[in-house]
């Protein structure tokens, strides 16, 4: 069943996502790649997150996430903290470029979404909004 609903969510992302391409231009105009993208998205959910456990999240070395983490740096999206009580320990905090970033990111993403999803029948698109509803109230801990 798992492996279903991988194969199904993947295909079906693949015929709505990137349609014209704008996600991975606003990407490419801020220089920030996927996975950096991806870890903005983890530090603006938590901030001050260690680097420890984005690595763990993210299935990366944790020499990989700091390079990420020091190129964000660089670029303004985020800033590092060390850990008061153990100075080993660093924590990001995402900037106000970071979450200007992330709200156009977000925006222009469910644009493409929505483009790419346009085809369906309204019947359709209810009954994918009832289920996207359904399974994001079960990972998000909330009651159905």
């Amino acid at each position: 069943m798992n492996q279903r609903l991988g194969l199904l969510l993947e295909s079906f992302l693949g015929h709505v996502s990137h349609s014209r391409g704008r996600v991975l231009s606003l990407l490419a105009e801020h220089g920030v790649t996927a996975d950096q993208g991806i870890l903005l998205r983890h530090v603006h959910e938590q901030p001050g997150m260690p680097l420890s456990t984005l690595a763990e999240r993210m299935g990366l070395s944790l020499p990989s996430v700091s390079q990420m983490a020091e190129r964000l740096v660089k670029l303004g999206y985020v800033t590092r903290r060390e850990d008061p009580e153990d100075r080993r320990r660093k924590s990001l905090q995402v900037t106000a470029k970071a979450s200007r970033f992330l709200t156009a990111f977000k925006r222009v993403r469910a644009e493409e979404l929505a483009l790419g999803s346009a085809r369906l029948t309204a019947p359709t698109k209810q009954r994918l909004v009832s289920a996207l509803e359904a399974a994001l109230a079960e990972l998000e801990g909330e009651p159905s």
